[in-house]
């Protein structure tokens, strides 16, 4: 009880500042205030095998960033891990024990140096010059080492030995006094007690992406050597005046905090930030210093869509320590209103639109910068304003956090924890501890990131009977949500005792803990996410997706998502096997449990089915998984933007699940791990377009339908015109009406509604649908249709769809023209070769195909129009027998 006391002052205080206008800085290289003697990432390493269960290993000039599977794959020692069933065949490599060696040369040590580890993966013994400096078991921590004592003149040896993670974890489980229980890993092909280790969780298995529970060193390593004071750990933070909470924030202080190493003696430092230099003193070896500023509006970070994220200049000059340190900053507010569950920014309230960002690969050295930058352009493009960095993964790097200050893109951070009970023993909550303070102090500079957010789904797993009913019995549940209230209370007070600039979410999905009433008396609000407050996930694979009565009405859905197949070319690329729905390597990468079953019932539901002896069975399967997937998540986003004005339970944002993908698999994905764009990515396009025309159906009456318009954008649309056509499946307008429809910068509109039992005959005898438009001086804005039933129940006619006349347009990108002979529906062009995934159809997943269309195809590198050729396309009326 006393421990539940302390949450509730602790939250109470936390709701007190969720009002708290905020500046945060952003940096555009490497977070240090200090200059390394010597940089690891330059040297050449050595990797071997100290314990073998297979065969040794001894690989040579190794950089890092380093995994040794990775590097053994390149060598081609091993197959790549990514084709076939490497992860089950090459998960030995994650019991073996691996040691890394580095030989570096120092002249005349100084008296204290220092080993920084900025990313160890993550059971580890260091040794220098054969004598143990320390050990790590979090690879969220950042470690730092004294070896004044054993670095000499010379060459040293610097060697980092590598425990198995696997075996560690279970070694702990073992000796733990009962079972924590996690997601089942037999289900999902993984390796078990995950939550034993502060490792990326998906690295054990997920049910998108394979178990490789392997070591590495993923983040780079620094000497230092310190003679006099030097300033480190350098924080910018600042809050605009309170009475500034509901309006654009002008007034901020700036608060400067950090830490001296070998502090002596106060000193003065000049600090240049948005027009002003200032002079102010250091006097302790733990300083907090503030600089008072006036900023204009018009110099505001703002989110994308709602203006420029503009960065400023930051220069502290510190002539005592003979430093320089420089950050890009960014001037923004952010509240979150936790009775609606509605961000707002600037003073602007927001719906959000984006999605949850996993990791991009299974191993952390095997991606790039241009692999960040094309994810997150990409969510921009498709209209994105919010991304979740989803809690079973890894913090990102600091360049991912650059690249969204710089989109304007917000960042829904969450803590690495993920559908798991968590130890609390004394040295595993002292290392949760340090990791908090070290990521919360390394991101706080990052206008982006809006919110932290304690954890995916650890809460949500303890209600009703559990997720782990056989081993959470009634008899024993409270002893598990006691370690849940540990785990969240200390991470809690943790993040609030170092960043009260930005709202706390303690899990997602929640209700949120606590309720004040009118008489201020604050009381738990312990109970099950259904929407009624809070966030809300929702997965539903066996109700018609495109019926609202079976959708969430909630303030805000974090999570939400229909699987589908990755293309016919990315299954080719990973097997030579005969490809079947149900057989094989199909089989063995899909580890949502029933998932292939659910993908053949949903796509039954609502498409006509091939035949069985359809020689393109498996190709026209994987098109119908990826036109559900579009479907119902048009469906759902839709439902969840046009009820912004609801009564009951207004809904403020939708982040679907999930962006990327890191393997061939049948995933949530709207892209590939190629990048290669699945129809979900185009269809995102459209249903997050700003100003967007959103028929949905009355959950209570599904035959009536109402009619919303939305504009996210900041300009409005004053002569508006929605037009609405009764359109025959033989392209023919039977009737056809207009309403004008203004709308303003920032509004929702519920504009009419139209009963289809009560309307034309056309739409009761299935042989009509009905096209809304948004027309503006002539030009046609957006297009938005309504089916009077499922696809599988409507005649449509057999359209031949063609790509003809192929045009050069650049050396990068070609043009051709899209036509039908008759009405073509969910059209889909493919382009076949493999180095193309990462071009872009300007318009693809063409949901009505009426008039010809002209389509620009834009790749990386230098294309030719002959490609065209090449091309092939699918639409519904296709798929038939």
């Amino acid at each position: 009880m006393k421990k539940l006391l302390l949450l509730v002052v602790f939250l109470t205080a936390c709701f007190q500042v969720l009002a708290t206008n905020t500046i945060l800085i952003t940096e555009n290289k490497s977070q240090h205030d200090e200059t390394p003697l010597i940089d690891f990432t330059k040297l050449f390493w050595t990797i071997t095998n100290q314990q073998t269960t297979k065969q040794p290993i001894h690989i040579t000039n190794v950089t890092l960033p380093s995994y040794p599977i990775t590097e053994l794959a390149k060598l081609r020692i091993i197959p790549d891990p990514l084709v076939g069933y490497g992860d089950t065949k090459l998960r030995w490599l994650s019991f073996e024990q691996f040691v890394f060696e580095c030989d570096f040369h120092l002249t005349n040590p100084q008296d204290t140096s220092i080993l920084r580890f900025e990313g160890l993966d993550t059971i580890t013994t260091i040794m220098v010059n054969e004598h143990e400096i320390g050990k790590t078991d979090n690879m969220f921590v950042t470690y730092e080492f004294d070896v004044s004592k054993v670095v000499q003149d010379g060459l040293n040896t610097l060697k980092i030995v590598f425990d198995s993670a696997p075996t560690v974890a279970k070694m702990r489980q073992d000796q733990y006094p009962y079972t924590l229980p996690v997601a089942d890993p037999v289900e999902i092909h993984g390796e078990p007690n995950r939550n034993f280790l502060r490792k990326a969780q998906y690295s054990f298995g997920w049910d998108w992406g394979p178990s490789f529970p392997v070591s590495g060193i993923y983040r780079p390593i620094y000497l230092y050597q310190r003679q006099s004071p030097v300033l480190t750990n350098l924080r910018v933070i600042s809050n605009a005046h309170p009475h500034m909470v509901n309006t654009y924030p002008s007034k901020f202080t700036l608060r400067i905090r950090g830490r001296v190493q070998h502090f002596d003696a106060a000193f003065q430092v000049e600090v240049h930030v948005y027009k002003q230099q200032v002079q102010l003193t250091i006097d302790s070896a733990d300083f907090d210093v503030a600089v008072e500023l006036d900023v204009q509006v018009e110099d505001l970070w703002m989110p994308v869509g709602l203006g420029k994220p503009i960065l400023h200049d930051f220069l502290l000059v510190s002539k005592a320590t003979h430093q320089q340190i420089s950050r890009r900053i960014g001037f923004r507010s952010v509240i979150l209103d936790m009775n609606a569950f509605q961000f707002v920014i600037n003073g602007i309230k927001m719906f959000a639109k984006g999605s949850n960002f996993i990791p991009v690969s299974p191993f952390q050295d095997d991606y790039s910068r241009d692999d960040i930058d094309r994810l997150l352009e990409d969510a921009v493009d498709a209209h994105m304003n919010m991304i979740r960095v989803w809690g079973g993964g890894i913090y990102q790097d600091d360049y991912f956090y650059d690249r969204c200050d710089a989109l304007g893109l917000l960042v829904w951070q969450e803590l690495m924890f993920a559908c798991q009970m968590t130890p609390i023993y004394k040295q595993f909550m002292q290392s949760v501890e340090q990791e908090i303070e070290d990521q919360v102090t390394r991101l706080i500079h990052h206008p982006s990131i809006v919110l932290w957010s304690g954890n995916n789904e650890n809460e949500v797993s303890l209600f009703g009977n559990t997720w782990y009913a056989d081993i959470i019995t009634p008899d024993v549940k409270s002893r598990y949500v006691a370690d849940y209230w540990e785990l969240t209370q200390r991470s809690f007070s943790k993040v609030l005792s170092l960043d009260n600039s930005r709202p706390f979410w303690l899990s997602s999905p929640s209700r949120g803990y606590l309720i004040l009433d009118n008489e201020g008396t604050i009381t738990g609000d312990w109970g099950y996410p259904d929407g009624s407050k809070g966030d809300t996930h929702h997965y539903d694979y066996k109700s018609d997706c495109t019926q609202t009565a079976n959708m969430p009405k909630s303030h805000f859905v974090s999570e939400y998502g229909y699987q589908s197949m990755p293309s016919y070319e990315a299954w080719k690329n990973v097997s030579n096997e005969t490809l079947s729905f149900d057989e094989g390597i199909i089989n063995h990468r899909q580890h949502h449990p029933n998932g292939n079953k659910e993908l053949k019932m949903q796509i039954a539901m609502y498409f006509t089915v091939p035949s069985s002896t359809d020689q393109r069975l498996f190709e026209k399967q994987i098109y119908l998984t990826q036109a559900m997937q579009a479907l119902c998540m048009k469906s759902q986003t839709e439902f969840y933007r046009g009820r912004q004005l609801a009564k009951d339970r207004p809904t403020h944002g939708a982040l679907y699940w999930q962006h990327n993908s890191v393997w061939v698999a049948p995933t949530w994905s709207g892209m590939e791990s190629t990048g290669r764009y699945k129809m979900l990515q185009y269809a995102v396009k459209r249903f997050f377009k700003p100003l967007h025309v959103i028929p949905y159906s009355n959950p209570s009456s599904p035959l009536e339908y109402k009619v919303v318009v939305t504009n996210d954008r900041i300009e409005s649309f004053l002569s508006l015109v929605m037009v609405v056509d009764y359109v025959s499946f033989d392209s023919n307008i039977i009737k056809s009406f207009s309403i004008d429809c203004p709308i303003n910068a920032r509004e929702t509109l519920d504009v009419f509604s139209i009963n289809i039992a009560q309307n034309e005959t056309c739409l009761l005898t299935k042989s009509c649908f009905l096209r809304f438009s948004l027309v503006d001086t002539q030009h046609v804005l957006d297009v938005n249709y309504v089916f009077p039933n499922h696809f599988k129940d409507l005649s449509l006619p057999a359209a031949n769809v063609t790509l003809t006349n192929p045009t050069q347009t650049s050396p990068t990108s070609i043009s051709f023209l899209l036509q039908s002979s008759q009405l073509a529906f969910y059209v889909f062009i493919r382009d076949t070769a493999s180095d193309h995934a990462l071009c872009r159809f300007s318009e693809n997943h063409i949901e009505v195909l009426q008039q010809p269309l002209t389509i620009s195809y834009t790749c990386p590198h230098a294309i030719d129009p002959s490609i065209v050729s090449a091309m092939t396309t699918f639409h519904l009326a296709s798929m038939s027998p």
